[in-house]
C-alpha cells in the first residue's frame, strides 16, 4: 500500500491537472508542456516515485500490477515514455478488470490466448511475463508442492508471509528467466514457458541477455499503455481516483 505521502502528493498532483486547461484531445508525450506550461507535472510524478520507492522496492511490483489491471527506473529495470492527456473511465470494474489479468496456473496455451485476445504476441506475453522479476505472491499460487509448503509453514510463524517471484525480487533484472531455464519458477504460468518451442528459445535468450529483455519489456508496456485510452471530452478526470465524480 502507498504511503500517506505518496497519498497526499497524488492529491496534489489531481488538484494540478484540474487546474490545467483540458483542450487538448490527443495523447502526446509532452501533453501537459502545452496544458500546464508553468508547472513540471511529470517532474513532480518521477520525484515523488523516485522517493517512494527507496522507502519501499517493493512498490515496483504493486506499480507493474496496476499498469496490467488499468490499461522502475529505482529498481534498476528499463523506462519508456508513457503518452499523457489519458482521461479516467465513466465505468470502471473491479471484477472486469481482473477477469482480464491471466490466471497463475494458466497453460502456455491459455496465456497465449489471453493475450492475442489483447492484441499482443506471444513474444510480446513471454517478455511482459518478465514483469515477475520482482514482487511477490501468496503461498496458495507457487506451483512447487515442497516450496508451496515450506512457504506455508513460514506464514504460520508470520502470515505476512510470501513466497518472491525470483531470486532477486527487489531488483528489476533478468534473473527470472534463468530461474524459469532451471525450472525454479514460481508460478505455474512462469514454468509452461518452457515448454518446447520458440517461447523457450526466448526464455533461454532473455535469460542471458539483459538488455534486449529490457528493449522488448519496455516496448511492450508502451503497447499496453495505449490500450483503450480515454481522451479530449470521453469519460471524466475524477476529483476522488476510486470512484465516480
Amino acid at each position: 500500500m502507498a504511503s500517506p505521502n505518496a497519498v497526499h502528493y497524488s492529491f496534489l498532483l489531481l488538484a494540478l491537472l484540474l487546474c490545467c486547461s483540458t483542450s487538448y484531445g490527443q495523447l502526446s508525450k509532452t501533453y501537459y508542456d502545452n496544458a500546464c506550461p508553468s508547472l513540471d507535472l511529470t517532474g513532480i510524478v518521477n520525484s515523488v516515485l523516485a522517493s517512494e520507492l527507496r522507502a519501499d522496492p517493493r512498490m515496483g511490483a504493486s506499480l507493474l500490477r496496476l499498469f496490467f489491471h488499468d490499461c522502475f527506473p529505482q529498481l534498476g529495470g528499463p523506462s519508456w515514455t508513457v503518452r499523457l492527456g489519458r482521461r479516467d473511465s465513466l465505468n470502471a470494474s473491479k471484477d472486469k478488470a481482473n477477469t482480464d489479468l491471466p490466471d497463475p496456473t494458466f497453460t502456455l496455451q491459455q496465456l497465449e490466448k489471453a493475450f492475442r485476445n489483447k492484441n499482443f504476441s506471444s513474444s510480446e506475453m513471454v517478455a511482459l511475463s518478465g514483469g515477475h522479476s520482482i514482487g511477490s505472491v501468496r503461498c496458495k499460487f507457487v506451483a512447487d508442492p515442497v516450496r508451496k509448503l515450506q512457504c506455508q509453514n513460514m506464514a504460520l510463524v508470520d502470515p505476512s508471509h510470501m513466497e518472491p517471484l525470483d531470486t532477486t525480487s527487489l531488483a528489476f533484472d533478468n534473473r527470472y528467466y534463468g530461474d524459469v531455464v532451471n525450472g525454479t519458477g514460481v508460478l505455474g504460468s512462469d514454468r509452461v514457458l518452457m515448454d518446447k518451442g520458440e517461447r523457450e528459445k526466448q526464455v533461454r535468450g532473455y535469460s542471458s541477455n539483459r538488455d534486449g529483455f529490457f528493449n522488448d519489456f519496455a516496448n511492450a508496456m508502451f503497447r499496453m499503455s495505449e490500450m483503450n485510452v480515454l481522451t479530449g471530452t470521453q469519460g471524466q478526470i475524477r476529483i476522488d481516483c476510486k470512484r465516480l465524480n
